[in-house]
Formats: structure tokens, sequence, C-alpha cells
């Protein structure tokens, strides 16, 4: 299916594919593929032209084709290509790991701890500082100000 002028989806043949797979195919836009992901459609985009690197290294892109609407070009996905990304990118999310221990070494785990004590520390200076600043305004403001109309 592909978006027509209303933006709602409509069947339409696969003309690309062998013959033994020109069955009427579900095609999808970039924003509808993006739910299914459950990624903004410009991720999809990007998944599209650049693809994501597995753990070995190897790129993989989502297959598209790009039409020619009356709203000018669009991705169109079709439902299969989409499935077969979803696998590889689940695979490559995984890859290298058990799939029941999906852990961080003790090293990796304390410096994340350590990151994350020194960032909690910088904000709690920073906003220290943003304190002091409002303070001082408020004691340089004008607002306690008073007009002396018997001087």
């Amino acid at each position: 299916m592909i978006p027509d002028d209303s933006g709602q989806a409509k069947e339409t043949k696969d003309t690309e594919r062998p013959a033994q797979d020109s069955q009427q195919t579900l095609s999808l836009n970039t924003a509808q593929a993006g739910q299914q992901l459950g990624v903004d459609s410009r991720t999809v985009r990007r998944y599209i032209t650049e693809g994501l690197r597995s753990a070995g290294g190897v790129i993989v892109r989502l297959e598209a084709r790009q039409v020619l609407t009356n709203r000018g070009p669009e991705w169109q996905i079709y439902q299969t290509d989409l499935e077969q990304f979803k696998q590889e990118r689940d695979r490559s999310a995984t890859e290298g790991d058990k799939a029941t221990q999906i852990t961080r070494p003790a090293e990796q785990s304390q410096a994340l701890t350590l990151s994350v004590q020194v960032l909690a520390a910088e904000l709690e200076r920073r906003g220290a500082a943003l304190a002091e600043a409002q303070a001082t305004i408020e004691r340089a403001s004008p607002r306690s100000w008073t007009p002396c109309w018997t001087c």
C-alpha cells in the first residue's frame, strides 16, 4: 500500500520483485515504517540512506524506493523489507552477546557510575551558582525602591 493524495494507504502491485513475489504487497511511507520500528520518520530516512552499523562492522540498510507523488518524492518501503530490516537491526543490537546475559563488565559499570557522580556534582555546583546569581539580581532590582514625594 502507498499513500494516495489524501495521505491514506492504497494497495499497489509490486512490479520490481521477481515473478514469484509479484503478488500484491503492503508498502509504507516513512511515518508508517517509523511507527512499526518505534522511531521517528527522520530516523527511517537515515536507515534508508546511511543504514546502521552492526557489531561486526557490516552496514545494514532499509530497502526502499523513492516514488514521485503530488506532494513530491517520498520513500516507499515494502512491509517484507521492513520486517527483514527489523530482524537485522535486532540481531545486530545483541550481536556477540548471549541473549540471556547482556551486561557490562565491572570496570565499565564503575566508569559509568563515576561519570554520573561527576555530572551530578557539576549540576549541583551550577545550580548553586544560578541561585546566587538570582539572589543578586533580586537584591539589585528596583522594585524595592519607593519614590520620595516629600523630598
